[in-house]
């Protein structure tokens, strides 16, 4: 995945990827908040720098000398981000059990 944000193009390929596996079964949520140690990185898989909540567009680093810009303008705005959000979405996979002779037996 290139690009992080949730959007419709992201939606989008998990749909995708449900019907490639011919899947027509419930899909679960979830959501997770996280708090972050507050601090500004170069990722050089999205070629930006990440840690703040500006937009990607306003962090993309083209050479080096843009990093020392960009994060005083994310320091200046107070950007720096607390936490992290984040959307999953999963095929459920239910366990099912059955009592034989004594035992519990599971099985997908």
């Amino acid at each position: 995945m290139t690009n992080p944000e949730l959007c419709y193009e992201n939606v989008a390929r998990a749909k995708r990827l449900i019907d490639t596996i011919n899947y027509n079964g419930p899909i679960c949520a979830m959501t997770d908040n996280t708090k972050l140690k507050p601090r500004l990185r170069y990722s050089s898989n999205f070629g930006c720098i990440i840690g703040s909540v500006l937009s990607k567009e306003e962090t993309i680093v083209n050479i080096y000398n843009d990093i020392p810009k960009i994060i005083n303008n994310v320091k200046s705005e107070n950007g720096i981000a607390k936490n992290v959000r984040a959307y999953i979405l999963q095929v459920c996979l239910f366990l099912k059990s059955f009592y034989s002779n004594n035992i519990y037996i599971n099985y997908l």
